[in-house]
């Protein structure tokens, strides 16, 4: 998961990353260092040192953002000063205003290849995202041009390579049925990333994924206009 926040629209103004992670502080270190605790601080400490970088929050669930009980979406956020993560707390800033709406203006989201542990359950992740979404926008805790990016598998016709997709997302009718109409869709883009040190992994091992940016379409949303 990625949030991309900017003041405004304005290419001339200064972009910051909110960059999220599903798993907790342990899955990280476990998952991308080796369970190498001390890496791992080391590792988030350079990253939030970049100028670009907002905040690293760990512990966050997408398909809850819209949540509107107490705790309004929990998640635990890096401490640059201390070096470790924050004892979990609110993701959405509810003394900021009306609606529990964030003092931070995100005018792009990024999912970066949504999948489940279980076979066939990326369908209903990638719904729920548009859903959560949608709620967010319509309370006022995202704006109403906000854009929505994912990275997602290409699905193979040849039955033989199918076996590569655990499921047919089934995005674009995600799409409609939360009101989100088609921007564009281009392949990928991730040979780019990868020029600036980025590296596809698994999810559950430190190793690098097939070769999962040969086979991938970027796709962008935003909020479709509705009548009045």
């Amino acid at each position: 998961q990625e949030c991309v926040n900017n003041d405004n629209m304005n290419m001339n103004i200064k972009i910051q990353v909110t960059a999220t992670e599903y798993g907790d502080g342990n899955d990280i270190a476990k998952r991308y260092y080796d369970g190498n605790v001390p890496n791992m601080r080391s590792s988030i400490s350079s990253l939030c040192q970049m100028e670009v970088i907002k905040e690293v929050i760990c512990g966050l669930n997408a398909r809850v953002l819209g949540q509107t009980s107490a705790d309004l979406c929990p998640c635990q956020k890096w401490n640059k000063v201390d070096k470790c993560w924050d004892p979990s707390s609110p993701f959405w800033n509810s003394e900021s205003g009306p609606e529990n709406v964030i003092d931070t203006y995100f005018d792009l989201i990024v999912f970066n290849f949504p999948h489940s542990e279980q076979a066939g359950r990326a369908t209903k992740l990638v719904r729920a995202l548009f859903k959560q979404l949608r709620i967010c926008i319509d309370t006022g805790r995202l704006p109403g041009n906000v854009v929505l990016e994912m990275r997602l598998r290409v699905i193979e016709s040849n039955p033989n390579l199918k076996k590569n997709i655990r499921s047919f997302y089934n995005h674009e009718e995600a799409a409609i049925e939360s009101g989100f109409e088609l921007i564009g869709c281009w392949p990928s883009d991730l040979t780019r990333w990868e020029n600036l040190g980025y590296r596809h992994m698994w999810t559950k091992k430190n190793a690098t994924c097939r070769d999962i940016g040969l086979n991938c379409n970027v796709w962008r949303w935003r909020s479709a206009k509705r009548d009045t």
